[in-house]
């Protein structure tokens, strides 16, 4: 089986980083060792990149590599601590943390369409955040079904796809999903209200409830964390 792309991209910048380490070189003014100027900065935009790829900006591994050539002096100390952090990232995702790339594609989509409705919701319009947001968390259900069970049928709804994936993810996570389908199926169906000013009216005349902001954002704030948890990486007990 081929190997992760990842990882096999991180190999090749480890074997770049012996050639570098090749170029070691003592200046004088003052005395300090230093390594080939273009091929450590190369080097370092191409090793952020696959870090930040595989970890995100914000995890430790890129922190600490982002420490480490911030201030580029192109010093070899840097370099090595620099190359340190990319062999901890390696044995990191060699371990059991292995990305998924359709997967971290589909949760960048999945990012702007959160924004969308975040946007929406924001500006009052929280039935249409309701049904984009949704909308997302069921795709990313389909998804994860489709990686965890198998295909999918075209009809399957967010409660379908929840009880054959309870056992992925468990109850608290099935229950807390089937409350936000019961919200997006609602909104839906034209049975909220956006605002005291827009109340819809059921068959007997009657209005709709208007729905909870504080609730849409919940829902948004929960699907992106949801997302990022089960569509960002793929976790494997052993290779």
């Amino acid at each position: 089986m081929r190997q992760n792309p990842i990882l096999e991209r991180i190999d090749q910048l480890l074997e770049e980083a012996q050639t570098i380490h090749g170029s070691v070189y003592v200046d004088t003014a003052p005395i300090r060792e230093k390594v080939d100027e273009e091929a450590f900065r190369s080097w370092s935009v191409s090793c952020s990149h696959v870090i930040s790829l595989a970890f995100g900006r914000e995890s430790e591994h890129y922190r600490a590599f982002d420490r480490e050539i911030s201030d580029f002096y192109n010093l070899f100390r840097n370099f090595a601590r620099a190359r340190a952090v990319l062999k901890a990232a390696r044995e990191d995702l060699a371990a059991g943390m292995l990305v998924k790339l359709e997967d971290l594609a589909a949760a960048e989509v999945f990012d702007d369409m959160l924004e969308m409705a975040l946007h929406l919701h924001e500006s009052g319009y929280h039935i249409a955040a309701v049904s984009i947001t949704g909308a997302v968390l069921e795709d990313a259900l389909r998804k994860l079904h489709a990686r965890e069970i198998g295909s999918v049928a075209d009809e399957s709804k967010i409660s379908v796809l929840n009880d054959a994936l309870k056992d992925v993810y468990g109850q608290p996570t099935w229950r807390q999903i089937q409350t936000w389908g019961d919200i997006r199926n609602d909104a839906d169906h034209g049975k909220y209200s956006n605002s005291e000013q827009q109340k819809a009216l059921d068959a007997n005349g009657e209005p709709y409830p208007v729905i909870d902001p504080r609730q849409v954002r919940r829902m948004i704030d929960w699907t992106r964390d949801f997302m990022e948890k089960h569509l960002t990486y793929e976790e494997h007990s052993a290779l």
